[in-house]
């Protein structure tokens, strides 16, 4: 209903104005430039973050694929938006109805511009990076109010926020404060993000790895804990016990492709045969998605290339315009990636 109204609104202020003015006062490209534009320095500044943070670092470039992959639709709809009118000039004062038409509209966005533009800021961006969005331009105010009234569950919603924000050194401290406050050695969700962080410093390998795993035993059915006790295997160096535990995961989340690309490369190291779908996620879902619907590269659903087996193979081995070569990739191992790659059209 809001967006009728405000289109209504919008209507009638450029009916009001169109003749008092020699140029409109304002457009819905200028609106969406301005997010656009918001959300590009945002992008910016969080890959300018990610080389200052201690990640794994398979962790560190699958962030910097995702923020890269955003970076790339926001610039992409920039290009596409009309150049910015120059400047916005009345040849003579507003009449009274546009000035209380003027005060409606201004009504509307205040009332209903809080629901309906910080839903619009999202708009062409997939539902987890929507969310880690938000929750980045909300860190602030969760920290102010964590920090204020020490009370566990606002310490939690901060941690929560910073985990999946990717903050993970912020959430750590959080998760650590809240155990400090709770004394509650058994809050899982704590114990494992707050002991994953802790694994990616040399000195505290260990110890994150028992936290991980004293949550994975308090909470046994618990997907995350799977997951992230797979990367503080990979950082104590343990490649078998960190793809058992990825498989474990995938058992408990059949739908999800999060541990597909380190089952993969863990395979490949320990010398297993990995299946299309890992060598999929591992090399091309960055660019081309998960299901190959196409990202930053072109969809692979229409395309008349991938039902050419040959020219498949081809384009694999030695690339094609911007797409690198994968000369690494032959014998059984492009034949399972051929093969599950023709699937997607099917």
């Amino acid at each position: 209903m809001i967006y009728l109204i405000l289109a209504l609104a919008a209507l009638m202020l450029a009916v009001v104005l169109l003749p008092t003015s020699r140029k409109a006062v304002t457009s819905t490209e200028d609106t969406q430039r301005s997010d656009l534009l918001e959300e590009r320095d945002l992008l910016v500044s969080e890959l300018r973050d990610l080389s200052t943070q201690s990640l794994p670092e398979a962790e560190r470039e699958r962030a910097e694929l995702t923020f890269k992959a955003r970076l790339a639709r926001v610039l992409r709809a920039l290009d596409e938006l009309p150049p910015a009118p120059s400047g916005v000039t009345l040849s003579r004062p507003a009449h009274l109805p546009a000035l209380l038409v003027t005060l409606l509209c201004a009504s509307l966005l205040i009332g209903g511009g809080f629901t309906f533009f910080q839903s619009w800021r999202y708009m062409g961006v997939g539902d987890a990076e929507a969310k880690q969005l938000q929750n980045v331009l909300k860190l602030p105010e969760l920290q102010s109010k964590a920090s204020r009234s020490q009370n566990p569950e606002d310490i939690r919603a901060y941690a929560r926020a910073a985990f999946d924000a990717g903050k993970f050194r912020e959430s750590a401290q959080a998760y650590g404060d809240l155990i400090n406050l709770t004394r509650d050695t058994k809050d899982a969700e704590a114990l494992r993000r707050l002991g994953v962080f802790m694994s990616t410093n040399e000195k505290f390998r260990a110890q994150g790895l028992g936290l991980v795993q004293l949550s994975v035993q308090l909470e046994p059915k618990e997907p995350e804990g799977y997951l992230l006790l797979g990367y503080t295997y990979v950082n104590n160096g343990a490649p078998q016990e960190a793809l058992d535990a990825f498989l474990k995961f995938r058992d408990l989340r059949p739908m999800s492709l999060e541990a597909d690309e380190q089952i993969a490369q863990l395979r490949s190291a320990l010398g297993q045969n990995a299946s299309g779908e890992e060598l999929f996620a591992q090399n091309c879902s960055s660019c081309h998605g998960t299901q190959g619907e196409g990202k930053t590269a072109p969809s692979l659903l229409s395309s008349a290339a991938i039902r050419d087996e040959a020219a498949l193979r081809n384009i694999i081995q030695n690339g094609v315009g911007s797409m690198p070569a994968f000369p690494e990739l032959k014998g059984k191992t492009l034949d399972a990636l051929v093969q599950y790659t023709q699937s997607l059209q099917k």
